[in-house]
């Protein structure tokens, strides 16, 4: 799991990520980021940052929706939650 994605996320960015390992099961395209599928599509980064620079209803939405999605689901007490509740459903 990409730590600096995460941390990016927490401090309410906006994201703009390729598509690679386990990104694509932290950011949802269009919804809390942008995923860019090919790697050595510079011309794709490109347009992706821009849309974010002008649009600043686009980069509201996404960095809200990163925020809220780093909380509910990577901060330590909401893992610690789910681990506990793991735990009692185990006995």
């Amino acid at each position: 799991m990409p730590r600096t994605l995460l941390e990016a996320m927490a401090m309410n960015m906006p994201i703009v990520s390729t598509n690679v390992g386990s990104i694509e099961g932290i950011i949802i395209d269009n919804e809390n980021g942008l995923l860019i599928e090919s790697v050595r599509d510079m011309n794709e980064y490109v347009e992706m940052i821009n849309s974010l620079l002008n649009n600043i209803s686009l980069r509201t939405f996404l960095s809200s929706n990163a925020y809220s999605n780093a909380v509910q689901n990577y901060e330590w007490n909401s893992i610690f939650d789910r681990y506990r509740l793991t735990l009692r459903n185990l006995h």
